[in-house]
C-alpha cells in the first residue's frame, strides 16, 4: 500500500491502539464464553471476586493493569496476567499485520501485484483482524478450559462464506475462472469448499486415529475450528494449517509432556498458530513445504549424495 511516511506511521499506531482495545474485548469473550455461554455485554465489566463494577479509567488496556499493580481497586485481589498479555499480543499482531500490508510483503504482495482494488485490499485487512481475534479467543479458551467455543467456530463458519463472497481475495485459492466465471460466486463456493476440506479432512483423521489407537485422536472442537479456518482461507491453506499444526504440536507437545507429564495437549492453539502463519506467509510456507523440507529430508537420508 503506497502511503506517505506520516500516514504509514499513523496507520501503524492506530492498528496497535485498536488492537489493544480489541484485546480487552477478547478478554471478556475468553472469560465469559466458556461459562455456559454467558452474555459478553451484560452485566458490564466487574471484578469476578468482589463484583464491583470496573470504572472506565480502570479499564484502559495494559496501562490500567500497570497503574493498579495488577490488583482490583476495590478488594485488592490479583488480576490475572492473561488480561494484559492478550491485550499486548493482539496489539502486536495487529501492528505486524499492518506492517506487512503497508509494505505489500509476503501474502499481501499478491493483492498489490494482481491489481486488486484498494477497497478490497482494505477489506482483506479488516477481515484478517477479525480472523485474528477469533483465533486468539479459541487459543486461550482451549488452553484454559480445553474446549473451543461454538460461538467462535460456528459463527465464523456462518459469516466466512458471505465475507469471502464480498471480498474474494481473502481466500488463497479460488475456483478456476473456467469453472466459476463470476468472481464473487467463486469466493462463496471457495469458502464452502475450504470448510468441507478443512473440517472433513481432520474429522477423517480423527476417525482413523480412534480406530487404530482405540481412543479419541481429535476433538470435535478442533474439527469445527479447522472448518472455520478453511472457510476463511481456502482448502489448500486449511491443509497447510493442519500440517504446520502437527509439526509444531509434535515438538512443543513433546516438550510439554517432559515438563508437566500431562499427556493431553490442546490442539486448538497449534491450529491457530498454523492458520496465522499460513495466512500471512503463504508463499514462504509453500516454499518450505514443497522445496526446503523435502531437500532437508533428502540431505538427512543421504539421498543424492556420494
Amino acid at each position: 500500500m503506497n502511503l506517505a511516511p506520516e500516514m504509514q506511521t499513523l496507520a501503524k499506531v492506530s492498528a496497535a491502539l485498536v488492537g489493544a482495545m480489541i484485546g480487552s474485548f477478547l478478554n471478556v469473550c475468553i472469560h465469559r464464553l466458556p461459562r455456559y455461554s454467558r452474555s459478553i455485554v451484560h452485566p458490564p465489566s466487574h471484578c469476578p471476586i468482589c463484583g464491583i463494577g470496573i470504572r472506565p479509567w480502570d479499564n484502559i488496556p495494559i496501562l490500567s493493569f500497570l497503574l493498579l499493580w495488577g490488583k482490583c481497586r476495590g478488594c485488592r485481589s490479583r488480576i490475572s496476567w492473561r488480561y494484559p498479555l492478550v491485550e499486548a499480543l493482539t496489539a502486536a499482531i495487529f501492528l505486524g499485520v499492518t506492517c506487512l500490508w503497508l509494505g505489500n510483503q509476503h501474502s499481501f504482495a499478491r493483492l498489490a501485484n494482481s491489481g486488486i482494488s484498494v477497497t478490497e485490499q482494505i477489506g482483506v485487512l479488516v477481515i484478517t483482524f477479525g480472523f485474528v481475534g477469533a483465533l486468539l479467543v479459541a487459543t486461550f479458551v482451549d488452553l484454559r478450559y480445553r474446549i473451543i467455543p461454538d460461538e467462535i467456530s460456528l459463527l465464523g463458519l456462518c459469516v466466512a462464506p458471505l465475507l469471502c463472497a464480498a471480498i474474494p481475495s481473502m481466500l488463497h485459492q479460488l475456483p478456476s475462472p473456467e469453472v466459476v466465471r463470476h468472481r464473487h460466486l467463486a469466493g462463496f463456493l471457495g469458502s464452502l469448499l475450504g470448510a468441507v476440506v478443512g473440517g472433513g479432512g481432520i474429522y477423517l483423521i480423527g476417525v482413523v486415529g480412534k480406530a487404530i489407537f482405540g481412543k479419541e485422536a481429535m476433538g470435535f472442537g478442533d474439527v469445527k475450528l479447522l472448518a472455520m479456518i478453511g472457510a476463511f482461507l481456502g482448502w489448500g491453506a486449511a491443509l497447510l494449517t493442519f500440517l504446520l499444526a502437527c509439526l509444531v504440536g509434535a515438538v512443543l507437545g513433546g516438550v510439554s509432556l517432559l515438563l508437566t507429564r500431562d499427556r493431553y495437549t490442546p490442539f486448538g492453539p497449534y491450529l491457530a498458530l498454523g492458520a496465522l502463519t499460513v495466512h500471512l506467509f503463504y508463499p514462504s510456507v509453500i516454499r518450505f513445504v514443497f522445496v526446503t523440507w523435502p531437500s532437508l529430508i533428502r540431505g538427512w537420508m543421504g539421498v543424492g549424495t556420494l
